[in-house]
């Protein structure tokens, strides 16, 4: 559904601009819980985005995120959102703001009844704002550092109420630009 969104956005928007990039990053993400998920209160994960750049300062990307919790591989956070991102500067380092939102899901692992397993597993919505800094690599010129700092929150319902699990951490990662004339 959001990728749709992202692509007849693209579509629509593509004869207003005359020089369109595309971009692709990946990320390894680390971070650490406000409170505990099960018994998790720390992770690292990795993040795959997709985007559009339809200004020298607007980006929209399509992001898929996976967090391993704990070190343990069956607390998971797993999320697709769509970020819209800012960036003010058209310099040598460029800062940025972002914005996510999207969906996804928690997985707080199996809990052995005897008889039966039971998986624990939300679906949450996901909020994401970001700020981050975008760097020359000096390896290519189309080939950006991404660093920037977020806050995650998942709000998802419970059989006793709604709950959130929050999450800030640092993600690094490299930015290709992939440019169409």
């Amino acid at each position: 559904m959001l990728l749709n969104i992202m692509i007849a956005f693209m579509l629509v928007s593509s004869p207003m601009i005359t020089a369109a990039q595309l971009t692709t990053s990946f990320s390894a993400n680390a971070g650490s819980t406000f409170q505990g998920f099960g018994y998790s209160s720390s992770g690292a994960g990795l993040k795959l985005s997709l985007g559009y750049e339809i200004q020298k300062w607007i980006e929209i990307d399509f992001q898929a995120q996976r967090y391993w919790l704990n070190a343990m591989s069956y607390n998971q956070s797993n999320s697709m959102a769509l970020n819209a991102k800012i960036i003010p500067f058209s310099t040598t380092i460029k800062p940025y703001i972002a914005f996510a939102g999207g969906i996804g899901n928690l997985n707080g692992g199996k809990i052995d009844f005897g008889d039966y397993e039971k998986e624990f597993i939300y679906d949450v919505w996901v909020l994401k704002p970001q700020i981050g800094l975008l760097m020359d690599s000096g390896l290519h010129e189309n080939l950006l550092v991404d660093l920037n700092v977020f806050y995650e929150s998942n709000k998802f319902q419970k059989y006793n109420g709604k709950r959130f699990f929050n999450l800030y951490g640092v993600s690094l990662g490299l930015r290709y630009l992939i440019i169409f004339r």
